[in-house]
C-alpha cells in the first residue's frame, strides 16, 4: 500500500509540476503581450522601404505580381484590410501573436536539454530580448521567428527518435517558411547537418546510405510544399523559389573582375558580423566552436541530442553570416542606404535563443562543469580576444541599426554601457577558463538579464521616438483622407525614395506614382502621366503646370528620422510640402467597347477592333460635349495604314492647322495646341485613304487611313 501511495504521490507531483510550468508559460505569454502592446501602440512606421513593400503587397496588390515570393505572409496579413485605417495596429497584433506562439516551442526545445527552471528562464530571456522590436514593424520577421522555432523543434526533437517523420515535417516547415521569407532556403543545410551527424561520428556505408536517403526525403518534402503551394497560389510564377527580386540580386555579379571586387567588401562586412556576435555572445560562441564533439562515437541520447543542437546552430550561424556579408557586398552603393558598413544581424539573430540554451547546458548539474578541455580553453581564449578587440575599437567603421540588428544597436547605444557589458562578457569567459560551470552561471544569471534589461531600455527609448509624426507621415495621412480613391491620380515628388515610401505607406492605391527629384528643381512636364491630376510636392519645386487647386499642409520642422541607419540624408529635412491639383486631363480610349460620354459626335470612324478604331474616309471628325481649352497638350496614340505611313497628316483645332506623322506601328505623338478660340471639334484630314482591297490585302472595301487607340488632352502648360 505504501508503494502504491508513493507512486500516486510521484504522479501527482509530476502533474502538479507540469501544471505549474504551463501556468508559468501562460503568465509569460500574457506579460509579453501586455508589454508589446503598450510599447508598440501609437508608433509610426519607420523601416523603409521594407514596411512599404510588405504593406503594399499584403493589402493593395495582387500577390501574383509580388517580386518576393512571401505568399503565405501576404495572404495572412491581407487580413489587416479589415481594420481600415488601423491596419498597422492590426499588423502589430498579428506580429505579437506569432511571437507569442514561439514560446512553447522555445521552451520545449530548451527543456530537451535543460531543467524546467533554466528552460523557463531561457525562454523568458529569448522573448524579452531586443528581437521583439520586429513586432512593431509591418515586416515578416515575427512570423519567421515563429516558423524557425517550429522548424527547429521538429528537427531537434525528432533527432534520434523518428528520423523519417522528422525530416519530412521539417522539409514541409521550411517550404512554408520560404513563403514568409525566402531566406529560409538557407536553413536547409542546418537540417542536413543534423541528418549527417551519425555519419560524422561513425563513418560507414550503412550510415552514408541512411544519411543520403534522409537528405533526399527532406529536399523532396521541401520542394513539394514550396512549389506545390506556390503554383496553386500564383501559377507558374510560384515555381521561382527566390522570386524575381532576389534572383536578380543572386545573378547580378559575374566574372573574375566582379568577384575580385566583392572579396574585400565581403571580408570587411564579415569581420564586422564576427565582432558583433563575439562581443555579445563570447561564451556561447566558444562552446559552439568545440567541433571535436561532432566526431565522438557516443550512444548516450542526451549527448547525441546536444551534439545535434551544436552542429545545427553552428552550421546555420556560419552560413548565414557569410551569406549576409556577400549580400551586402553585392548591393553596396546601389542606394544611399545600401553600404558595406551596415551590420544586418536580422538575417540570423533568430538563432540567439539557441545560444542561451547552449550556455544553459553548462549550468546543468548533470554535467561536470569543473572540467574544461584544452580545445574549449583555446576557443574561449580566442573569442575573448576578438571580443576585447571589438570593445577596444568601439565597433568603429560599422553601422548598427535598430531595424538591422536591434541587439547590437541596443548594445552599442551608449558607449560606456557598451564597454561595461563587453568587459563583463570577457570576465565571464575568463572565469569559465578556470571553472566552466561558474562562468556559465555568471553569464546566464547575471550577464544575460543585465544585458536584456539595458538593451530593452535603449531599444524602447529609440523606438518611442516614432511616437511623433514627421512631415511625411502627416502628408501621407492627410492626402489619403482628402483625396480618397483619387490618390490613384496622385504623383509624389520628393528628394529621396525612402521619404516617398513613408508618405505612400498610408495611401490605399498602388497606382500612385513617384518621382525622385532634388529640392528646388523644375518638374519635367513629360514625367507626369496624362491620367494624373494631383501632385504632392515634398519640398519646393518649380511646377510647370497651371494650378487649379493648392493646399499647403501646415509646416513642420521635424525632419525625417531615419533611425534605421543612424544617419539621414540632408535632402530628407523639409520646410514645406504642398498638395496641388494641376490642369485636368481628358482621355478617350478607342480600345474601349463604348466611347467616352465626353465625345458628343463622331464622324468617319469605324467600330472597335482589337487594334483600335479605323478612320473611314478623307476626314475624321471628333466633336466633344464641352469646348476644348485654347491651350493644351494633345497626346495621340495611333498608327497609319498603307500610303499614309510617314506622310504629313493635318489636324485642325480652333481654326489652326497642325501637322504630325505616324508610322505603321502603334506610337505616341505629342502636340502642343495654342488656338485662337475654344472649339468643340478636332478635324483630321487623311492624305490618302485606301482600302485593303485596293492593296490586294483582303476583301475589305473600307477606305482606311489611321487607327486611333488613345487621345489625351491636358490643359494647359506654362510656356516659360
Amino acid at each position: 500500500m505504501s508503494l502504491l501511495d508513493s507512486k500516486c504521490k510521484s504522479r501527482n507531483s509530476v502533474a502538479q509540476s507540469r501544471f505549474t510550468m504551463v501556468g508559468s508559460l501562460v503568465i509569460l505569454a500574457i506579460s509579453l503581450l501586455v508589454f508589446l502592446t503598450a510599447r508598440n501602440a501609437g508608433m509610426y512606421p519607420s523601416v523603409f522601404a521594407d514596411e512599404w513593400f510588405y504593406n503594399l503587397f499584403s493589402r493593395l496588390y495582387d500577390i501574383k505580381y509580388a517580386q518576393r515570393p512571401s505568399y503565405l505572409y501576404f495572404g495572412i496579413y491581407s487580413l489587416t484590410n479589415q481594420c481600415g485605417d488601423g491596419f498597422l495596429e492590426c499588423a502589430r497584433l498579428i506580429n505579437a501573436l506569432f511571437f507569442l506562439a514561439a514560446i512553447p516551442f522555445i521552451y520545449s526545445l530548451a527543456r530537451q536539454y535543460l531543467s524546467r527552471r533554466i528552460a523557463l528562464w531561457v525562454t523568458a530571456i529569448s522573448v524579452f530580448s531586443p528581437i521583439n522590436v520586429y513586432t512593431a514593424y509591418f515586416m515578416p520577421e515575427s512570423m519567421y521567428y515563429f516558423g524557425f522555432y517550429l522548424f527547429a523543434w521538429i528537427t531537434l526533437k525528432g533527432f534520434s527518435r523518428k528520423p523519417i517523420a522528422s525530416v519530412i515535417f521539417a522539409g514541409f516547415a521550411l517550404g512554408a517558411m520560404t513563403m514568409v521569407k525566402v531566406h529560409a532556403v538557407f536553413l536547409l543545410p542546418g537540417l542536413w547537418a543534423v541528418i549527417a551527424l551519425p555519419l560524422l561520428s561513425t563513418p560507414n556505408y550503412k550510415n552514408a546510405v541512411k544519411v543520403c536517403g534522409l537528405v533526399f526525403i527532406s529536399f523532396i518534402a521541401f520542394l513539394s510544399c514550396r512549389l506545390g503551394i506556390g503554383y496553386l497560389v500564383v501559377g507558374k510564377a510560384g515555381l521561382d523559389i527566390l522570386g524575381t527580386d532576389y534572383t536578380a540580386t543572386a545573378t547580378s555579379a559575374s566574372g573574375m573582375q566582379q568577384i575580385r571586387h566583392l572579396i574585400p567588401l565581403t571580408a570587411y562586412n564579415l569581420w564586422g558580423n564576427i565582432l558583433a556576435v563575439a562581443v555579445m555572445f563570447a561564451l556561447p560562441l566558444a562552446m559552439l566552436s568545440n567541433i571535436s564533439i561532432y566526431f565522438k562515437n557516443d550512444e548516450d541520447r542526451k549527448r547525441l541530442e546536444l551534439r545535434a543542437l551544436n552542429i545545427f546552430t553552428s552550421t546555420l550561424l556560419i552560413l548565414l553570416i557569410v551569406v549576409t556579408a556577400i549580400f551586402f557586398a553585392r548591393v553596396q552603393g546601389t542606394s544611399p542606404y545600401e553600404n558595406i558598413q551596415r551590420l544586418s544581424l536580422r538575417y540570423y539573430d533568430f538563432l540567439f535563443p539557441l545560444f542561451y540554451i547552449i550556455i544553459g547546458v553548462e549550468v546543468n548539474k548533470d554535467i561536470d562543469g569543473s572540467r574544461t578541455s584544452k580545445f574549449k580553453l583555446l576557443s574561449i581564449g580566442v573569442i575573448a580576444l576578438i571580443s576585447a578587440y571589438a570593445v577596444a575599437t568601439g565597433m568603429r567603421g560599422y553601422l548598427p541599426g535598430i531595424a538591422d540588428g536591434p541587439e547590437l544597436r541596443a548594445f552599442t547605444y551608449n558607449p560606456y554601457v557598451f564597454s561595461g557589458l563587453g568587459v563583463l562578457g570577457i570576465i565571464c569567459s575568463i572565469v569559465s577558463m578556470f571553472h566552466l560551470r561558474t562562468g556559465a552561471k555568471l553569464y546566464i544569471w547575471f550577464y544575460l538579464p543585465l544585458t536584456i534589461l539595458l538593451s530593452g531600455h535603449f531599444t524602447n527609448k529609440e523606438m518611442r521616438l516614432r511616437l511623433e509624426s514627421d512631415a511625411y507621415d502627416e502628408a501621407g495621412q492627410f492626402v489619403q483622407r482628402y483625396l480618397g480613391s483619387d490618390v490613384a491620380k496622385l504623383v509624389i515628388v520628393a528628394p529621396e525614395l525612402s521619404s516617398i515610401f513613408r508618405a505612400h505607406f498610408y495611401m490605399k492605391s498602388q497606382k500612385t506614382a513617384f518621382i525622385t527629384l532634388p529640392n528646388n528643381s523644375r518638374i519635367d512636364p513629360h514625367s507626369i502621366s496624362e491620367n494624373k491630376e494631383w501632385l504632392l510636392l515634398m519640398g519646393s519645386y518649380d511646377n510647370p503646370f497651371d494650378i487649379k487647386e493648392m493646399i499647403r499642409i501646415p509646416e513642420r520642422t521635424q525632419p525625417f528620422n531615419l533611425s534605421n541607419f543612424n544617419v539621414a540624408p540632408k535632402e530628407s529635412s523639409l520646410d514645406s510640402y504642398t498638395l496641388v491639383r494641376i490642369a485636368s486631363s481628358l482621355t478617350v480610349n478607342f480600345l474601349d467597347e463604348s466611347l467616352s460620354p465626353q465625345l458628343r459626335k463622331v464622324e468617319g470612324l469605324a467600330v472597335k477592333e482589337q487594334i483600335g478604331r479605323w478612320s473611314t474616309g478623307k476626314q475624321l471628325l471628333l466633336t466633344f460635349s464641352k469646348p476644348l481649352p485654347e491651350k493644351f497638350e494633345l497626346t495621340l496614340d495611333a498608327f497609319a495604314f498603307g500610303p499614309n505611313i510617314g506622310e504629313p497628316i493635318s489636324m485642325e483645332i480652333g481654326g489652326k492647322l497642325y501637322k504630325f506623322v505616324l508610322s505603321g506601328k502603334p506610337s505616341t505623338v505629342k502636340i502642343s495646341i495654342a488656338s485662337d478660340r475654344r472649339d468643340e471639334n478636332i478635324k483630321i484630314e487623311i492624305p490618302d485613304p485606301i482600302s485593303p482591297e485596293d492593296l490586294g490585302l483582303s476583301s475589305d472595301t473600307r477606305k482606311l487611313g489611321v487607327a486611333l487607340r488613345l487621345i489625351t488632352i491636358r490643359e494647359p502648360l506654362h510656356t516659360n
